[in-house]
Formats: C-alpha cells, sequence, structure tokens
C-alpha cells in the first residue's frame, strides 16, 4: 500500500530582489509519513507551484509558475527552500504580477526523492506577499512606502499596508503525556516556545507510564519475589522477560526461585534460603549431622556441636564410658557414618543441660516426658570427661542441672550421651 505523506508549511514569505540575485521566497515544511512520524534526515522531491485565481476550496486552474526541487529533512523532518531558485517546469517567477492575485501554493512531494508527485499535500492561500516582489508593479494601486523584507497585508479596516513580517517560530516540541520530562516523537507541535504538556526531548519510548523513559533502571526479577538478582544501566525500553522497572532491593542469590532471597528462614534443605553465603544454618534443638544440636559457633552459624539422638542404652562406669563414645554407632542409621564422638566435657554437658534439658529455663528435667526436654534426657546424673583434683572426675544431674565430682573407681554406674562436632 502506498504511504500518504504530509507537509506542514512552517513559514513563507520572506523575498528579496537584488539585481545581482533572482526574486524568492523561502518556503519551511515539515514532512510526516502515514503513521504520522517525521521523515528525518532524507533527500524528498518536492514540486512547488504558484496557483492564480479561485478561492482556497477551489484555487482554480491557472498555474502562473511551477518548478521542483530535492531538498534533505534535517533531525526533525523540516525541509527549507526558496521558491524560485528550483529547477523550471512552467512560467517566469519573476513576471508573476503579486497584485492581481488571489494567489496559492501547492506543494506535491516524492520522499523517495524523484519526481512522483503523486500526493498534492498542501494548498494554501498567500495572504501576504513581501515588499520586493511588488517593486516592480508599484504602480498597480499599491500603498505607497515599505522597505525591502516587509509584507503588504490587510489591516483591520480592509485597507493594504506594509507589515515586517512576524516572527518565524520553527522549533518543535513533543507531548509530554505522563510529565517525565521526555516527550512522544509521534506528537510533535511547531511553536517559538513550548507549550503547556510540551517539552523538547522526544526520546520517551512509554508516554504513559512515568517510570518508563531514557533514564530508566530496569531490575531483573524472574521469580517474583521482589528481590533483584541484577540491573540495568538506564535506558528506555523494557530489556525482556522478568525485568521490571519498580526500584527493588538487589541481592536475589537465586532468582528462579521465590522463596529464595535476602531475608528469607533458611531451612535445613542444602540451599543458601537467605543469600547470606552459608548454607543451612545450624539451630539448637535442630536434628542434623547425627545428632541434636545443642551449640552453634557464634562465628560461623554453619558450624557446632551435637550430642547422639539417645543415651547410651545402660548405665556405665566411667571408664566403660570413655570406651563407649569411642565406639559409638549412631542408633538413627545404625552405621558409624559419623566416626568423631566422644565424651562431653563438663562445659559441654553444662550447655546440653542449659539449651536442651532444661530449654524452658524452670530448673527442673522430669524426664523424657518433660515438655521442655529437647533431648529426652534422664532425670539421672551423667558423665563428662573432665578430670578433677585427686582422681575424681565431673558429672552432671539432669534433674536439677547441679555439677559434681566423683572418684573415678568407685564403680558409679551413670548415663552416657556421646557429642561430637561439625
Amino acid at each position: 500500500m502506498k504511504k500518504l505523506y504530509t507537509l506542514i508549511v512552517a513559514v513563507f514569505l520572506t523575498a528579496t530582489t537584488f539585481a545581482q540575485a533572482p526574486e524568492k521566497m523561502s518556503y519551511q515544511a515539515v514532512v510526516r509519513d502515514a503513521a504520522n512520524a517525521l521523515v528525518t534526515n532524507t533527500q524528498v522531491g518536492m514540486q512547488i507551484s504558484i496557483l492564480q485565481g479561485g478561492d482556497l476550496a477551489n484555487p482554480g486552474p491557472t498555474i502562473v509558475y511551477s518548478e521542483t526541487q530535492t531538498p534533505t529533512t534535517n533531525a526533525n523532518g523540516l525541509v527549507s527552500l526558496e521558491i524560485g531558485t528550483g529547477a523550471i517546469v512552467s512560467g517566469v517567477f519573476a513576471d508573476i504580477d503579486w497584485s492581481a492575485g488571489p494567489y496559492f501554493i501547492q506543494t506535491g512531494t516524492d520522499p523517495t526523492g524523484g519526481a512522483n508527485y503523486t500526493t498534492l499535500t498542501s494548498t494554501s492561500q498567500l495572504m501576504s506577499v513581501p515588499f520586493a516582489l511588488h517593486t516592480k508593479h508599484a504602480a498597480n494601486g499599491l500603498p505607497a512606502g515599505g522597505t525591502d523584507g516587509q509584507i503588504l497585508a490587510i489591516n483591520a479596516g480592509g485597507n493594504p499596508e506594509w507589515i515586517n513580517p512576524p516572527v518565524v517560530c520553527t522549533d518543535i516540541f513533543y507531548a509530554d503525556t505522563d510529565d517525565d520530562g521526555y516527550g512522544d516523537v509521534s506528537k510533535s507541535f511547531i511553536a517559538c516556545t513550548a507549550p503547556i504538556g510540551y517539552v523538547s526531548n522526544n526520546t520517551d519510548c512509554d508516554d504513559t507510564n512515568a517510570t518508563i523513559n531514557p533514564a530508566s533502571v530496569w531490575y531483573l526479577d524472574a521469580d517474583g519475589d521482589n528481590y533483584a538478582i541484577s540491573k540495568t544501566a538506564p535506558q528506555c525500553a523494557n530489556p525482556g522477560v522478568g525485568y521490571t522497572a519498580n526500584v527493588l532491593p538487589l541481592g536475589d542469590c537465586n532468582d528462579n526461585n521465590d522463596a529464595i532471597h535476602p531475608g528469607a528462614i533458611d531451612i535445613l534443605d542444602g540451599l543458601d534460603n537467605d543469600c547470606d553465603g552459608k548454607i543451612d544454618p545450624a539451630v539448637v534443638g535442630q536434628v542434623r549431622a547425627g545428632g541434636i544440636v545443642f551449640w552453634v559457633d557464634p562465628g560461623d552459624n554453619t558450624k557446632g556441636k551435637v550430642c547422639a539422638l539417645a543415651d547410651a542404652p545402660t548405665h556405665l562406669m566411667w571408664g566403660f564410658a570413655l570406651d563407649y563414645t569411642s565406639n559409638y554407632v549412631n542408633p538413627d542409621t545404625g552405621t558409624g557414618v559419623y566416626s568423631n564422638w566422644y565424651l562431653p566435657n563438663l562445659d559441654e554437658l553444662n550447655l546440653m543441660w542449659l539449651n536442651l534439658a532444661d530449654s524452658d529455663g524452670n530448673g527442673v528435667n522430669s524426664g523424657p516426658s518433660d515438655p521442655g526436654n529437647l533431648g529426652g534426657f534422664q532425670n539421672f546424673f551423667y558423665w563428662s570427661s573432665t578430670e578433677t583434683v585427686g582422681l575424681g572426675v565431673g558429672a552432671q544431674n539432669f534433674d536439677n542441672g547441679i555439677q559434681f565430682s566423683t572418684p573415678q573407681g568407685d564403680g558409679d554406674q551413670f548415663a552416657v550421651r556421646a557429642v561430637r562436632a561439625f
């Protein structure tokens, strides 16, 4: 389908008649295509004709002068040319009697730069004519006076008079509907100053959304958890799926899982749920590494100590307790997959009491059925590996948390709970 192109006349009507230069009139127009987009930096073919007689609706059949030119539009789609200096098709520009109007300018264009002027895009009546073009016809009842550069116009009383030409405005402004300072290139207006709602910038790619413009920074949040894994440099158009112009906090370490982001609860699943660079932090009371966590390293929450899931099946003398813990087999797995078990020292035994056996802090453990007993400890005495003065050994009463010392060889048989570090 053939595209229609439009010409918007910006200004025409200055003239010169110096002895060494031809008579001519300046003419400017803005060229747009059928989609109302500017035709920029393109050589176009134009045919300009001066018509005499008739009226604006029917300018009459008489063409007194016609010429062609091939101007080049600028970055704003504007062409500037001088009528009277083109390739003459018919007539003599200097012989036009401007007092014998009305006169009209008719233009046609070939946007490819050729001579196929298939679309007459503009017909405008000349309401005033430069003074210089009337000089040779001064005897035709024109008013006296006037200087070169002035134009002949009809005043409010209906009489002709010479006046200075109006200020020519050729600046192009663009609609800024979303008021973000960036205009829509498809909606322009020619004026001397920007009308309300218009700006000189024409680089907006979405004039309905103030957050989308050449200054927009796009955040990649493919999993929709409102945490971005990265962001772009400022650019107008959306880079693709998963990007948003909404400002989001960065730091997402997995943009394919909306449960993984900074601030998420880190659970024991082999994943870095909270994006802190550490996988599965330990928590007191958590079952992991073959036992129950009773202490977490404050410098690295993925490390700590666990006690065995259950006591030794029988109460043991201290020497047998040492042997049992060094050869402990995890009752949950039935294997020795975790081999570095040992008998806890007094400090470790006390942490087991405080954090597991007496987790509710009431100072009493009534046994495995006690709701505050997270490790299923007996309300009995437990051996430690800590040796005391006089061949004594430290132990702790898990009924009330009191620690004491007892001789190694007295034959006491206490409960035993193995521990290991992870």
